[in-house]
């Protein structure tokens, strides 16, 4: 026997009968329900409701990663580089005093090309792009022989001989002693450069001052006092 029911939801107001926004629930069950069974209905059936709350479990945080450690920077620009600490030469002292005075380091005079000698008198040029005394390679000192109609800190270089004592006072308070070896007179065209600034070989202190002729139309000397001296 088939069973067919079907449900109306009707609303009736005012004593007048109106169709209401509400949609009819139509709900068909067939064949014979089982001995003392309701029908069974086809809409959809809520799930239970478990009364049990439920488990949260707090979000796992990782430990923040160590900071990073500070890396020391500089700027990149040549003129801007830190200097390595280095013991320079700050005195020089030859032939019982007849030469004396103080030396600061230089560079080369991008005008000229040539060593960059102090506009003083008295005071000694170190080339500050070779090696220092002591090291390895020929240590350059070079003064002027005069400087403006006084006798400059070299006016007497060419007076040394083989034999005779260099002192060299260093920026950390040492002293070095040197025995010079060799004074010569050279012609400017014909100066052994890469001697005189070798940067290897044993260690050698090279003096060097203008001398020989005048050139009164350039206003230069000719040629070179080039004094060569080996530690004591």
């Amino acid at each position: 026997m088939t069973w067919r029911v079907i449900a109306l939801v009707a609303v009736v107001a005012a004593g007048t009968t109106a169709c209401s926004t509400a949609a009819s629930v139509v709900t068909v069950a067939t064949g014979p329900s089982p001995a003392g069974k309701a029908a069974t209905s086809s809409a959809p059936q809520s799930p239970p409701i478990d009364a049990t709350p439920p488990v949260t479990t707090p979000p796992t945080t990782s430990p923040a990663p160590p900071a990073a450690a500070a890396i020391p920077s500089h700027a990149a620009q040549l003129d801007q580089l830190p200097e390595a600490a280095m013991v320079v030469p700050v005195a020089v002292t030859a032939g019982d005093d007849a030469i004396s005075g103080p030396v600061v380091p230089t560079g080369v005079n991008p005008s000229t090309g040539e060593l960059d000698l102090p506009a003083e008198a008295k005071v000694v040029a170190w080339y500050r792009y070779g090696p220092p005394p002591g090291a390895p390679g020929s240590a350059v000192l070079a003064g002027h022989v005069d400087w403006h109609g006084v006798p400059g800190i070299f006016f007497r270089l060419r007076e040394l001989h083989g034999g005779d004592a260099v002192v060299v006072t260093m920026s950390d308070g040492s002293v070095q002693s040197w025995t010079v070896t060799d004074v010569r007179l050279v012609a400017k065209p014909e100066l052994p450069v890469a001697d005189v600034f070798s940067r290897t070989g044993p260690p050698t202190l090279t003096l060097v001052t203008c001398g020989g002729s005048f050139d009164s139309r350039t206003h230069h000397y000719r040629s070179n006092v080039v004094v060569t001296a080996v530690p004591a």
